[in-house]
């Protein structure tokens, strides 16, 4: 499947601009790597590096899914900010299928 890189790059960048209104949010709560991310099934690897600002993840049973950067710290502010990267791609580009990663630390 070709994915449009161009497409995914600019959903990727204004996704990360418009999560930093919230970069001054409150980061108490438990340490996580909460992240939007977005499934991209038959990306590779240096396809994802083009596009800047993403770690591709690879997992057997979910398929190939970017996890969005541009988040900050390490508690509630980086959930509120991968939230709002979340929304923002699903409210502006629906056509892309994205969702969301939790981990708690």
């Amino acid at each position: 499947m070709k994915c449009d890189l161009e497409l995914i790059r600019k959903a990727v960048s204004e996704a990360i601009a418009h999560a930093e209104q919230f970069k001054d949010t409150d980061d108490g709560g438990t340490c996580n790597f909460d992240a939007c991310i977005m499934y991209v099934p038959g990306m590779r690897e240096s396809t994802a590096r083009q596009i800047g600002n993403v770690s591709m993840m690879d997992t057997r049973w979910h398929g190939r899914h970017l996890h969005l950067g541009g988040t900050d710290g390490q508690g509630n502010r980086r959930t509120t900010m991968a939230e709002a990267q979340n929304k923002f791609l699903k409210a502006n580009y629906p056509q892309l299928n994205v969702g969301m990663y939790y981990q708690m630390d």
